[in-house]
């Protein structure tokens, strides 16, 4: 008979993940560790498969300077080992950071730039319409003034662009809209995935005799902290 070790670990690292939702213990330090030295040896595993796909197995074949020049670049960047050659190793990340931005420009400028500043029309049939199209233009010219024309407030920059320093600041209130909705609807998907997609492992065996376990160690822990488990300012 074979074991499906799935459902005994799936509840068991989730439960230890939940553990600091209550305090720090050793169950959320062994699980942290794991989870984090699991996926640097992933990430270590997919890299050398990389190289081994994409740059060995291609000189070995023939197709030398492609391949050559990735393997170069690469190995520039371990430069960075030796406080003697660090300087050098910023070769390579230049090159790739500029390649990269210019590719990123080329597919950002247009699409996500460019076409939120086109409004078809500032008096639309729908005052909804005219609203959006103004809170779009108003936030994406205000981000591009937030990382271009910000300025202390003093000295003869901050008085020549006082009026964009306030448009800067407007697209930073914009921003920290968009950040905050983002990350909280990342929050409440994954709340409500694992609540309603994981479920099921708590509801039927050995899930939920796990889960009994882990309530009954609960309750067992805040009775042995009961004295200073609740904050009782002195008198």
């Amino acid at each position: 008979m074979m074991i499906n070790w799935e459902v005994f670990m799936f509840p068991i690292i989730t439960l230890m993940c939940w553990s600091i939702l209550y305090r720090h213990t050793f169950l959320w330090d062994i699980v942290q560790n794991a989870i984090v030295g699991l996926s640097l040896a992933l990430i270590l595993k997919f890299m050398l498969d990389f190289i081994r796909d994409n740059m060995l197995t291609p000189i070995m074949q023939g197709s030398m300077y492609p391949a050559i020049i990735g393997l170069i670049l690469g190995l520039i960047t371990w430069l960075r080992l030796s406080k003697s050659t660090r300087d050098y190793s910023y070769i390579s990340f230049a090159i790739m950071t500029g390649i990269g931005t210019a590719i990123c420009a080329i597919g950002a400028a247009g699409p996500q730039i460019l076409a939120q500043l086109r409004v078809a029309s500032w008096v639309a049939g729908d005052p909804v319409t005219n609203i959006n199209n103004f809170i779009m233009w108003l936030s994406t010219v205000g981000t591009i003034a937030y990382f271009i024309f910000t300025f202390k407030p003093g000295g003869f920059t901050g008085t020549l662009f006082k009026g964009l320093n306030g448009l800067a600041y407007i697209g930073r209130i914009f921003m920290m809209l968009a950040f905050g909705t983002t990350l909280g609807s990342l929050i409440a998907e994954m709340a409500i995935m694992g609540v309603t997609g994981y479920a099921y492992y708590y509801v039927r065996p050995p899930g939920s005799y796990i889960l009994a376990v882990g309530i009954i160690i609960l309750i067992y822990d805040i009775y042995r902290r009961r004295e200073t488990f609740v904050y009782r300012p002195e008198s």
